[in-house]
């Protein structure tokens, strides 16, 4: 039996206990099904590299919970980067390289339950407590998300407002949070009531209201400018969601890319992101 089979097989099977449950203890169900969902299965690090190692390590506390934070220090203007989900630091580090020749200093972090910080959970509000934590603490001028970081990026700034960002880079972000639900109901085959719980999960407890928690509404509440960039062949979250977005907002330019799929590992991404953040 195939790794991928056995995955779906338990995904079905968790699913028929959440439906069982839902009729017996519909909050306890409702909350096992947020937990499932908000817990990343990797992304995790036991041990940091030495490309990390060699940063300073500044680790603030978010709800009690230690997240870690690495600069770079330099004399040029501070950049925050923000990875997505089942990611950390790491990730950036093509685009570190290339940013701290160009004298930026750079400031990056492991969210929450990533990397080697603390907690079991993660969703965007909580992930913009950390950003704006860090933006406090440092002062950041521009902001750079990927995928679910991009998503994040979007919904902090359009909720908090930061008055010292000047400009956001964007990549590979998906567009409706409802689609990752939708898509989570049925790997799990939750019936209506199940899921009917589950999203009150997110509005109860951290007022997110699932229909129009999506990037191309945080897009229209954004002032400072942003560049979006995606690949068009990207099969983790397709190329639609960066249209989506553009055509709320057809004033945001969109870099379209070919062939370096959801990852965007290219020194052509780096070149079009200073070159943005430059001009």
């Amino acid at each position: 039996m195939s790794k991928k089979l056995r995955y779906l097989l338990l995904a079905k099977s968790v699913g028929i206990g959440l439906n069982l449950l839902s009729w017996i203890q519909p909050k306890k169900s409702a909350r096992i099904a947020y937990r499932l969902f908000s817990h990343p299965r990797k992304g995790k690090r036991e041990f940091l590299p030495d490309f990390l190692l060699n940063a300073q390590q500044n680790p603030i506390l978010i709800d009690e919970k230690k997240v870690h934070v690495y600069e770079w220090k330099n004399e040029g203007e501070k950049i925050l980067l923000v990875h997505g989900w089942e990611s950390n630091a790491y990730r950036w580090i093509g685009l570190i390289q290339f940013l701290k020749k160009k004298n930026y200093h750079i400031i990056a972090l492991d969210a929450p339950a990533h990397g080697i910080s603390e907690g079991f959970e993660l969703n965007p509000v909580m992930y913009s407590k950390a950003i704006d934590k860090i933006c406090q603490i440092y002062e950041p001028k521009f902001l750079i998300g990927h995928s679910f970081g991009g998503f994040t990026s979007l919904y902090y700034q359009s909720t908090y407002q930061n008055a010292n960002l000047h400009k956001m880079v964007i990549m590979g972000s998906p567009n409706k949070f409802e689609k990752l639900l939708i898509n989570y109901k049925h790997l799990l085959s939750l019936s209506k009531r199940s899921y009917r719980k589950f999203l009150a999960v997110f509005k109860n407890d951290f007022g997110i209201d699932i229909p129009t928690y999506s990037a191309e509404e945080f897009v229209t509440k954004i002032q400072i400018p942003i560049m979006l960039i995606h690949d068009k062949k990207d099969f983790v979250v397709p190329y639609v969601n960066a249209i989506e977005i553009n055509k709320r907002h057809p004033n945001i330019p969109l870099m379209s890319s070919e062939n370096f799929g959801h990852s965007l590992y290219h020194q052509s991404i780096h070149k079009h992101i200073h070159q943005f953040l430059s001009e």
